[in-house]
């Protein structure tokens, strides 16, 4: 297909972000395209970001039109739970609700069930709504229409034939062309990080066969490992292109309900814990309190964090609806080193080979202090927090299946693994887990919003 753009979509269960590669510049290097959101009282704001929640318009007569995207129905979760989508991806991979069910919001009460969206309708009007401000914002210009396009969308290794094809049925209700492509989120992270010329000289440095590539990916309200065999073959096509891989995936982990979004939670749990115990936080406090989790936790574990003096707390300011008139706030602290080591302890604990852990899932079917503003009932949200643990368990199977005994090279990727501390504990449970992982070759992600772009351009390479 000759088009001029090569357009990556990354439909994420928190945020969508579509980013692509104009083929006609030289070089052609991958761009995040900016999404117009409409902000409320008629204002407009663009952001790279597209977050994946959906706020009901009653206003609106059109079925379209009655769903507004983006970051207000985020922001409006906090005060109108009942009237936003979110996680919408996440309920393909529901046993028990069909895909075509029309059941979102869940259990609202307020959204009448003529009104109500079904998992796939709501994940079109967030790819609808990515097509529209494309062609919106290249109107007029020649070779540019979205539909004329390469075009593909990264879904999770974890989600079966049903749940692709659930993906494929929501593009086609959002007027996508008939060429998309499906690639697997860690096949196409692969790929990005595989044809950086940094990366590419190191593996070829170290390797001159095959490999096995564990895929460690952990965004905001998901995680997902996957086990890849890769062979390089200096006679194939993808040499020619510079890309001398053949990847092939040979293990992957059920689409587990866990992400930094909980991180952020339990954060916002550690403030209320400071409250007088006549609070009773509100759908807008937890909104709050959230927002102070997310912040705290970039403050303590992003590459900038400074050390922490042992007796620093962290403070956040909450209307205090129940007080007198002349006390409106109350102000709720944290110790910032001790919240540190809680979350490294619950969240990224040490283990060991003979933990006899198995995952178990808790379908959330009434709303309470652990799930307000947060986790949308009715999804099976796990129940085991430690991200090295699931780890752990997916390393045990994959030896007890013969998938792989030594695994060369680590891939991280995702929001949370960002930060470098959540790096250095996952990877440090490979040592004790993995034969040969003493050679591991840890690889890091940094640009993952390009990925989908670049394994666009990969494929355009080899068709062309």
């Amino acid at each position: 297909m000759n088009s001029r753009f090569c357009i990556g979509i990354d439909l994420g269960t928190t945020n969508c972000v579509l980013s692509f590669i104009d083929t006609f510049q030289e070089p052609a290097e991958p761009t995040v395209f900016s999404t117009p959101h409409y902000m409320g009282e008629e204002r407009i704001a663009s952001f790279d970001l597209l977050p994946s929640f959906l706020l009901w318009n009653q206003k609106q007569a059109q079925p379209e039109a009655s769903w507004i995207v983006g970051t207000h129905a985020y922001e409006a979760g906090a005060e109108l739970p009942e009237l936003v989508i979110q996680s919408a991806k996440s309920w393909l991979c529901h046993k028990q609700i069909e895909s075509d069910s029309r059941v979102l919001p869940w259990q609202s009460a307020v959204v009448p069930d003529e009104a109500k969206c079904s998992p796939i309708y709501a994940l079109s009007l967030l790819l609808m709504h990515l097509r529209r401000c494309w062609d919106e914002h290249w109107l007029g210009q020649a070779g540019t229409l979205f539909c004329d396009q390469e075009i593909i969308i990264t879904v999770p290794a974890s989600f079966d034939e049903a749940a692709q094809t659930s993906v494929v049925n929501a593009a086609k209700l959002a007027g996508y062309p008939e060429h998309i492509r499906l690639l697997e989120e860690p096949h196409a992270a692969l790929v990005a990080v595989l044809y950086d010329s940094n990366q590419h000289a190191s593996i070829q440095e170290r390797f001159s066969g095959g490999f096995n590539a564990l895929v460690i990916d952990i965004g905001g309200g998901t995680t997902d490992f996957s086990l890849f065999n890769i062979q390089q073959n200096s006679s194939t096509l993808q040499s020619k292109i510079g890309f001398p891989y053949s990847l092939q995936r040979t293990a992957a982990s059920d689409h587990i309900l866990l992400g930094g979004d909980n991180i952020d939670l339990f954060i916002a749990h550690l403030y209320l814990a400071a409250a007088p115990l006549d609070f009773h936080p509100t759908a807008a406090d937890w909104q709050q309190l959230r927002k102070a989790g997310a912040l705290l936790k970039e403050q303590l574990f992003s590459s900038a964090a400074r050390e922490i003096n042992p007796s620093e707390n962290s403070y956040v300011s909450i209307s205090n609806r129940y007080g007198s008139l002349f006390a409106n706030t109350i102000t709720l602290s944290v110790n910032k080193a001790a919240t540190r080591s809680a979350i490294l302890d619950g969240f990224f604990p040490r283990t060991n080979k003979s933990d006899n852990f198995e995952p178990t899932e808790e379908i959330i079917t009434n709303s309470g202090s652990l799930t307000e503003g947060l986790k949308v009932q009715g999804l099976p949200f796990s129940q085991e927090s430690a991200f090295t643990r699931h780890l752990q368990f997916f390393l045990n199977y994959c030896a007890q299946a013969e998938e792989a005994h030594i695994v060369d090279v680590v891939l991280l990727t995702g929001g949370t693994l960002l930060a470098p501390e959540f790096q250095r504990r996952m990877v440090a449970e490979l040592p004790n887990q993995v034969k040969g992982s003493q050679q591991l070759l840890v690889l890091a992600n940094d640009q993952a919003y390009f990925s989908a772009a670049k394994a666009q351009q990969y494929l355009h390479m080899c068709d062309g």
